[in-house]
C-alpha cells in the first residue's frame, strides 16, 4: 500500500539559508547505468519505491542490506558543486521505514556530508545515523548534518546509504552463522538537498586520535605520504592511548632513505604561537632499530603552499622503550606571510649501508625494521600574544594603526610594547614599522 506524506512544505521549512543545486532531489528521473539520474551508487539492493512510502512526487528510494554475511554498505551519492574552505554546508534527507519491513537491530540508514579536494579525493566526512531500529514507522523523518569545509576543499557531496552489520549469531536457527542471520528491514529516502549556510568560519583541527577513516584516504582529515606499500595506516590492533585506533607507520624498505607519515593543516596568521603535540610509542616487539627515527614537526606555509618554517623534533629512536605512550610537543611563532600551520608526524628510515641480511646485496632488505605508533595528536594556538602592527584591534593592518600606536605610546599602554622588551619606549616605533611592513597583526613576538 502506498503511503503519501502531505507535509512536504513543513519539512522543507527547516532547510538552511540557501539550497544547493541537487539534481533529481526527489529521485523522479531514472538513470542508466545507475538507477537514478545524476546519482552515483555503491553496493547493491538499491531501487525505486513506487508505492510504499512516498514524500514528494511519485518515486522514492528504497535500500536494504546485501545479505553477504559480512558488514556491507549500499547507497547513493551526488557531488553538488563548488565549495570553499571555511564554509558551512548542510546535507539533508528525509528517511523512513514501514510496518512489516522496519529496520532490525544491526541495520541502519545514514546521511553523510563529504568535502572533496580538487583531485577528487575525499578530505572530510561528517556522517550521522539517519534511521535506526525503533524509530517511528510509516512516516518520514527529516535529518540534517552540517560541517565546516577543511583546507583544500573544492567540492561538496551528499551521501545517503544503508549499513548492515556482520552476522554474529545464529538468528534463523539453521546452526550456521551466515548471510541469513543478518538484519532485515529497508530504508526509504526522498527529497534530498544540500544547503549552504555561511562562509569564513574557523576551520577546526580534527581526528587527532585517528578514529575516523574516510573513503580513499588512510585517515579522515589527514594526508598520508610515503605510503607506497601500505606502511602508513589506521590500526585497531596495536596499543592506543585514546579510543580504538592509532596511526601506525613503518619504513618503505625501498633501498634509499625515505620518510613516511601524515600531516594536517589549519589556517594560521603571522605572529600566532602554535603548538603541535602527540603521544608516541614504539610498537611493542617491533621497536625502532638503529636507522629509524620518529619525528614530530610544526610547519608554517604561505598561501601558495611554500614552506616558510619547519620546526622538527625527534620523538623516538632505537633507544626509546615501548612500555608506554610519551607526550611530546613543539611550538613556534608563525613568521611573516603565514597562511597555514601544519602538524607532521613521520618515520624516517635511513639508507642501508651494509649487507645486514647476508644476501650479498645492499638493498631494502637491509634497512632498519621497527614501527611507530602515534595517537592523540593536536594542533592549537599556544598563546595569542598581544598587538603588533594592528594597534587599534580592528583585525586589519592600515595606516590608522600608526595613530593608534601613538595613542598607546602616550598612554604608556603595554599594547605599544611591540618589541616585547617589557617597556614602552621609542624603540617600539621601529618594531611597529617592521611589523607593519611584514604584515604581522599580533602575536607572542612581532618579528
Amino acid at each position: 500500500m502506498r503511503t503519501g506524506i502531505a507535509s512536504v512544505a513543513a519539512i522543507m521549512a527547516v532547510a538552511g539559508a540557501s539550497q544547493g543545486q541537487v539534481v533529481n532531489p526527489s529521485f523522479e528521473n531514472p538513470g542508466f547505468p545507475n538507477v537514478f539520474d545524476a546519482w552515483g551508487q555503491f553496493g547493491g539492493n538499491i531501487g525505486p519505491d513506487l508505492d510504499e512510502l512516498i514524500l514528494d512526487g511519485d518515486v522514492a528510494v528504497k535500500i536494504f542490506g546485501q545479505f553477504i554475511g559480512a558488514r556491507n554498505d549500499s547507497g547513493l551519492f551526488q557531488t553538488v558543486g563548488a565549495a570553499n574552505p571555511g564554509e558551512i554546508w548542510e546535507a539533508e534527507i528525509n528517511v523512513g521505514h514501514i510496518t512489516g519491513d522496519e529496520l532490525q537491530p544491526g541495520a541502519k540508514a545514514f546521511l553523510s556530508l563529504v568535502f572533496i579536494d580538487g583531485n577528487g579525493v575525499n578530505l572530510f566526512d561528517e556522517a550521522i545515523d539517519a534511521l535506526q531500529p525503533g524509530d517511528p514507522v510509516d512516516t518520514y523523518l527529516n535529518r540534517t548534518v552540517s560541517a565546516v569545509a577543511p583546507l583544500g576543499t573544492a567540492e561538496v557531496q551528499i551521501v545517503i546509504g544503508f549499513s548492515q552489520e556482520e552476522a554474529t549469531s545464529d538468528v534463523n536457527g539453521d546452526t550456521t552463522i551466515d548471510a541469513g542471520d543478518q538484519a532485515g528491514g529497508a530504508a526509504h529516502y526522498d527529497l534530498a538537498a544540500i544547503n549552504f549556510i555561511s562562509a569564513n568560519n574557523p576551520i577546526p583541527f580534527r581526528n587527532g586520535s585517528f578514529e575516523n577513516g574516510v573513503f580513499g584516504r588512510e585517515f579522515e582529515s589527514w594526508t598520508a605520504f610515503g605510503n607506497g606499500i601500505g606502511n602508513v595506516g589506521q590500526n585497531f590492533e596495536v596499543p592506543n592511548s585514546d579510543g580504538d585506533a592509532a596511526c601506525f607507520i613503518f619504513g618503505q624498505f625501498n633501498g634509499a632513505a625515505n620518510d613516511s607519515g601524515v600531516f594536517q593543516g589549519v589556517p594560521a596568521a603571522a605572529g600566532e604561537n602554535w603548538e603541535a603535540s602527540v603521544k608516541v610509542q614504539p610498537n611493542p616487539g617491533d621497536e625502532l632499530a638503529s636507522g629509524n627515527v620518529a619525528v614530530l614537526s610544526l610547519v608554517y606555509l604561505d598561501a601558495a603552499g611554500n614552506v616558510l618554517s619547519d620546526n622538527p623534533m625527534t620523538v623516538a629512536d632505537d633507544t626509546t622503550p615501548s612500555g608506554s605512550f610519551v607526550d611530546h610537543s613543539v611550538s613556534a611563532v608563525a613568521p611573516a606571510g603565514t597562511a597555514e600551520a601544519q602538524i607532521v608526524l613521520l618515520l624516517s628510515q635511513a639508507e642501508p649501508t651494509s649487507d645486514v641480511n647476508g644476501d650479498t646485496v645492499i638493498d631494502g632488505g637491509d634497512q632498519a625494521v621497527g614501527a611507530i605508533i602515534f595517537d592523540e595528536a593536536n594542533l592549537e594556538i599556544a598563546a595569542a600574544g598581544g598587538p603588533c602592527a594592528d594597534q587599534n584591534g580592528d583585525g586589519m593592518i592600515t595606516p590608522t594603526d600608526f595613530t593608534a600606536w601613538i595613542a598607546n605610546f602616550n598612554a604608556n599602554n603595554p599594547d605599544a610594547d611591540v618589541n616585547r622588551d617589557g617597556s614602552v619606549t621609542p624603540t617600539d616605533f621601529t618594531a611597529w614599522i617592521n611589523a607593519f611592513n611584514n604584515g604581522i597583526a599580533s602575536g607572542v613576538t612581532c618579528n
